[in-house]
């Protein structure tokens, strides 16, 4: 096989993991601020650890009471859950294009990420006549465009747009056409 001939990489790009890390930080952080003032107001001689009615309530507890086993498995699964969520991939945020769509070179490989396709269709919703706005959601597999009309015939706007969305996506050259689905809400005029 020729250099030339090589498959391209089956890179895909997914989202980040940013909410699993920052519940988990902000509930570190929380956790080491009120131990950090609680360390300074019995440092402080302020206090004691007998005034905190939670601990002196917490020392009554024995290692195999009911509460403490209950505490312990809702922190085991909440942890389970934020890591779980931190490793497991999200969807992909690529829509790859047919191989050699428009390209002379057989290396080259063409994606679009589903927020460029999801505003292409809202492009093309909202360059139509009676539309006065529109807003797209799109993956992979389908793309779901929500259309506020001030026409009266729904289903006309419906399928003007349906087929413009669906041609402007078909000249992208897709591997996959995503399946268009389109709601159309009736507006009253001003």
């Amino acid at each position: 096989m020729k250099p030339s001939e090589s498959k391209p990489s089956r890179l895909t790009v997914r989202p980040d993991r940013l909410m699993p890390a920052m519940i988990a930080s902000l509930a570190l952080m929380i956790c080491g601020g009120l131990g950090l003032w609680w360390a300074v107001w019995v440092l402080s001689g302020q206090g004691s650890l007998e005034e905190f009615s939670l601990f002196s309530s917490a020392s009554q507890l024995s290692w195999g009471s009911a509460l403490l086993g209950a505490l312990s498995g809702v922190v085991l699964i909440l942890g389970i859950v934020l890591i779980l969520a931190a490793v497991i991939p999200g969807r992909p945020l690529l829509v790859r294009q047919a191989p050699n769509h428009g390209a002379q070179d057989h290396d080259i490989s063409t994606a679009f990420t589903t927020r460029g396709i999801s505003r292409i269709a809202v492009a093309e919703a909202e360059r139509l006549d009676g539309t006065v706005s529109a807003s797209a959601t799109a993956s992979q597999r389908h793309v779901r465009v929500i259309v506020n009309s001030v026409a009266r015939d729904r289903d006309t706007v419906r399928q003007h747009i349906h087929s413009s969305i669906q041609q402007r996506l078909e000249d992208f050259g897709l591997r996959r056409q995503p399946r268009i689905m389109i709601t159309v809400r009736k507006r009253e005029s001003r």
